[in-house]
């Protein structure tokens, strides 16, 4: 098993005192785990009947967000860590075809990208599977890579914040001098 290689027992991997190996063993199971993905896009993609596919699928992108969300994060070693309800029905609720399943893989390899850093032991591994995994899904896709536009739809929510309220407070020093 890949925790006996940082720990004698589970105890000793979860202890404050043997906090870095435990984060070791943790960000390598990880891995492990990331390592499968082209066989969840494999075997997704054979299933045709559309009930058996979300009965396979909720359980793999719930999986995958699970994993982003334990990857390096030391909470893990402490508590129980889950991801939120309402991002859980958000995976139940777009685990409907091959293509969202690959939007969601893809959004979480974003994530993964983000919490990954250069002193991480696995970190040139996890670098490789993510990059390699975005693109194939990019590569089969239905439109190609998903874009994610949060910063541009930020940028114009703020831009009409700004511009509503430089109209009002323009209209009512108009008012004033009327």
């Amino acid at each position: 098993t890949i925790w006996s290689a940082y720990a004698d027992n589970e105890d000793d991997l979860i202890s404050k005192r043997n906090r870095e190996n435990g984060m070791r063993a943790l960000n390598e199971m990880c891995l492990n785990v990331l390592a499968h993905i082209p066989d969840v896009m494999e075997y997704l993609s054979q299933i045709k009947e559309p009930s058996v596919f979300r009965f396979c699928a909720i359980p793999q992108v719930m999986a995958v967000a699970t994993i982003v969300l334990c990857f390096d994060n030391a909470n893990v070693l402490d508590d129980n860590v889950k991801i939120r309800k309402g991002e859980a029905l958000k995976l139940i609720s777009q685990a409907t075809t091959l293509d969202n399943v690959k939007r969601v893989f893809y959004r979480y390899m974003v994530d993964l990208e983000k919490k990954n850093h250069p002193d991480n032991h696995v970190y040139e591994q996890v670098r490789k599977i993510t990059q390699k995994t975005k693109n194939d899904i990019a590569a089969t896709l239905k439109g190609g890579a998903p874009v994610d536009f949060t910063m541009e739809y930020l940028a114009i929510a703020l831009f009409l914040v700004t511009a509503f309220f430089f109209f009002y407070s323009y209209s009512q020093s108009k008012q004033e001098l009327a």
